[in-house]
């Protein structure tokens, strides 16, 4: 289980729910069609990301995603282009993070990995050809930007930017204010994360946006105005959208609700 993203546990049932019927599709899915390990990389993330894709109702039929039981029902959305094409991007964003721990780190274990793992992302190449390729270009361009030092806005920019690019172009996903989530959950990623290892970075000289403020508690507790600022940069770019099915109340819970509170507790755990 990977990503930031944490449904909060008071949510209405119904929305709870939908995400979680999202994130087993995707898991189902990666399993199908990328092999059974590759369940452990299913992320919550990418299941926002087929939220803001899906259909109205999309799932409406299935009551729940078991783990691996098979229905005909489910099987025919498990094996559907939608998820095959989620669960190939899931893949994309593994290898080239991957890539990127190899190339900032020398990390012997991500090299391990990557073996391992290299027959479902040579099917993922095959697969879709243009997506793996944009994908690994959008971490190369990012790995240069780090590399230059870049702070919080322009690296917040430059990875949105390569999420819509890679979320209208390759995922099919054309509605501007849902793409506005994409890019605001783009630049949200960086910025917790930024916010969440940066002591640990500042210690280890390695790269994080904030590094200039030397460790997570000095830029909470004496440079509250930089996370403050950003975060009203973030929000001031999302375009709502109107709450009429439940794909659509689940991201504006997580954007509303569940994002905050996450983002809060990172904060309180790292002051």
């Amino acid at each position: 289980m990977f990503g930031y993203i944490k449904m909060d546990k008071d949510a209405p049932k119904v929305i709870r729910e939908a995400f979680k019927k999202m994130y087993c599709l995707e898991c189902r899915a990666l399993d199908k069609h990328y092999g059974l390990l590759t369940r452990m990389f299913v992320s919550e993330d990418v299941a926002m990301m087929m939220l803001a894709a899906a259909t109205p109702n999309y799932m409406g039929e299935i009551e729940k995603v078991p783990c691996v039981k098979k229905d005909k029902k489910l099987n025919s959305f498990i094996i559907d282009e939608f998820a095959k094409k989620f669960a190939a991007v899931n893949i994309c964003f593994v290898e080239a993070e991957l890539l990127d721990k190899i190339h900032d780190d020398n990390s012997f274990i991500a090299r391990v990995v990557k073996l391992i793992y290299s027959r479902a992302f040579k099917k993922v190449a095959k697969d879709y050809p243009t997506m793996h390729k944009a994908v690994i270009d959008g971490y190369y361009m990012l790995s240069k930007e780090e590399d230059a030092g870049a702070d919080m806005h322009r690296i917040g920019d430059v990875f949105s930017d390569f999420i819509y690019d890679i979320s209208k172009n390759h995922l099919g996903i054309t509605d501007e204010a849902r793409l506005s989530y994409l890019t605001f959950l783009a630049k949200w990623l960086y910025f917790i994360d930024g916010i969440d290892d940066l002591t640990k970075d500042f210690k280890k000289h390695k790269y994080n946006p904030f590094i200039a403020y030397e460790t997570s508690d000095n830029l909470i507790n004496n440079h509250y105005y930089v996370i403050k600022h950003y975060v009203d940069y973030m929000y001031s770019g999302i375009k709502k959208l109107r709450p009429e099915n439940p794909e659509i109340f689940t991201l504006n819970r997580l954007l509303d609700v569940s994002i905050p509170l996450r983002t809060y507790r990172v904060i309180k755990e790292r002051s």
